[in-house]
């Protein structure tokens, strides 16, 4: 607030939904990075037809490198770094080590520890969104595009972060980045990202306006639409912001029913529930074999334990716990559904810089 009791203005930052539902929300998801574009972004909400169906709609999330390796991590390497992060979490929060003397597993397990209860066997994994990482994967291979064209003709963009999504077509709204072999649609988006000229003022705004503003945006031959906000406050420290002074982040919705969803959990564990395993350990925000966490799956957690269902009887495993990486909650579903400890944290923050002059008051 102003020395007037004013309200400083800020930058509006809107984005795409595309929902696959038929639903009524009934709230928003979303937290804010140091720069101000949302770090996730979601609606929460029921079917309209089926009132007892809980539906989650992830729009944007950005994806933290958590670790800058050159090589991906191996799977065991991934594992031990999922299972130790657990064991600080749970002292950190309980006073004590759930377990410890921990070695390599017989795959399965993956890793043999001994713990109060005597030796177990712990199985892990992530609880990974594949159609969130494939795009993002795919949006890897543009941002790469980018860093080989050299940062002067970027300079417009400078201070900013560009919001792009893919079109599908008709009525099939957000789609995927473009394949990797489609060059030409790439190259149009690079071509267009250098002559887009910002429009900072259009987005300024004291309060939140109603009707909201046009957007300046620029849409390629090919069905990329994008436009930019001045970051404010920071600016991340990230290698293509090195490189170019700008980022850029993917807009694209995914839709999860809690019913659906809890069944392919179940399906997963399942398949974990072998002889000589007894404890699964599924980390939800937790690195991939690239060193990069998504929001997308803390979210995802969170929304399946607010809706939860009884998994099936289990015939070897004794335990399932569910770790949030983000917010250092841990929570047991089975044989109940009971909380293990946290939240410990206020949430992952990336690597950034923060900024002294705010970027409006360089506005004309």
């Amino acid at each position: 607030m102003g020395t007037d009791g004013s309200t400083p203005p800020g930058f509006l930052h809107m984005l795409p939904f595309h929902s696959h539902s038929s639903m009524t929300g009934t709230a928003v998801q979303v937290a804010l990075l140091p720069w101000g574009s949302p770090a996730h972004l979601a609606l929460v909400g029921r079917d309209a037809d089926k009132e007892d169906e809980s539906i989650l709609e992830i729009g944007y999330e950005w994806p933290i490198n958590w670790l800058r390796n050159a090589e991906p991590l191996s799977p065991f390497d991934l594992e031990w770094l999922h299972v130790q992060r657990f064991r600080a979490d749970y002292a950190l929060a309980l006073g004590s080590h759930a377990f410890w003397n921990l070695r390599e597993g017989a795959d399965p397990p993956d890793i043999f520890l001994d713990s109060p209860a005597g030796p177990l066997g712990m199985e892990c994994t992530r609880l990974a969104l594949p159609e969130r990482q494939a795009a993002h994967g795919l949006f890897r291979a543009i941002r790469q595009r980018i860093a080989r064209v050299a940062p002067e003709h970027f300079a417009s963009l400078a201070g900013n972060v560009v919001y792009i999504w893919f079109e599908g077509g008709g009525n099939s709204g957000l789609a995927r980045p473009f394949a990797k072999p489609d060059n030409e649609a790439a190259a149009d988006l690079v071509q267009a990202l250098a002559e887009y000229r910002p429009q900072p003022a259009a987005l300024l705004a004291h309060d939140l306006p109603d009707p909201a503003p046009q957007l300046p945006t620029y849409r390629t031959k090919a069905g990329a639409t994008f436009y930019c906000v001045p970051m404010a406050g920071a600016v991340p420290d990230t290698p293509l912001f090195n490189f170019a002074g700008f980022e850029i982040g993917l807009a694209i919705t995914t839709s999860h029913r809690a019913s659906q969803e809890w069944k392919s959990l179940a399906h997963r564990i399942d398949k974990k529930d072998v002889e000589a395993t007894d404890w699964l350990l599924i980390s939800a925000g937790a690195p991939d074999n690239h060193g990069v966490t998504y929001p997308s799956e803390e979210a995802l957690a969170r929304f399946l334990l607010e809706n939860p269902v009884a998994l099936p009887k289990l015939k070897h495993l004794k335990r399932v716990t569910v770790h949030l990486w983000g917010s250092g909650t841990a929570v047991d579903i089975w044989p109940e559904c009971a909380p293990v400890f946290g939240p410990l944290y206020e949430g992952a923050v990336p690597p950034h810089r923060s900024i002294f002059r705010p970027v409006a008051d360089s506005l004309p």
